[in-house]
C-alpha cells in the first residue's frame, strides 16, 4: 500500500519480534510476553494522544489570546476545533480583516 513505508514497517516489525522473543525468554512464557508488548504499545499510543491533546488545547489558547488582542472575540478561535478547516478560516480570517483595535 505504501511502498516508501514498507522498509520502515518491516524494521519495526523486526524490531518487536525481537524484543517479544527475548522477552519470553527470559520470562519463558511467550504468551505472557505478548501482552506486555501489547500493553507497552497501548500505553505509548495513549501518551501520543495525550500530548497532542495537551498540544492542541494549547494552541486554541494561544488563538484564544491573539484574537483578544486583535479586537476579536476569543471565541473565535474555536473555529480551531474543526480540524484543518477551522484553522486555515481562522488564519484567513485575521490576515484579511481589519482589526478592531489598530484604527
Amino acid at each position: 500500500m505504501f511502498p516508501l513505508l514498507s522498509p520502515a514497517i518491516d524494521n519495526a516489525d523486526n524490531i518487536a519480534n525481537a524484543v517479544e522473543t527475548a522477552l519470553a525468554a527470559i520470562m519463558g512464557d511467550p504468551d505472557i510476553a505478548s501482552a506486555l508488548i501489547d500493553a507497552v504499545g497501548w500505553v505509548a499510543i495513549a501518551a501520543v494522544v495525550a500530548i497532542g491533546l495537551v498540544i492542541y488545547v494549547f494552541g486554541i489558547f494561544i488563538h484564544w489570546r491573539i484574537c483578544s488582542k486583535a479586537g476579536y472575540r476569543g471565541a473565535l478561535s474555536l473555529l480551531m476545533l474543526l480540524p484543518i478547516v477551522g484553522y486555515v478560516l481562522l488564519m484567513l480570517f485575521l490576515a484579511l480583516r481589519r482589526w478592531p483595535t489598530g484604527k
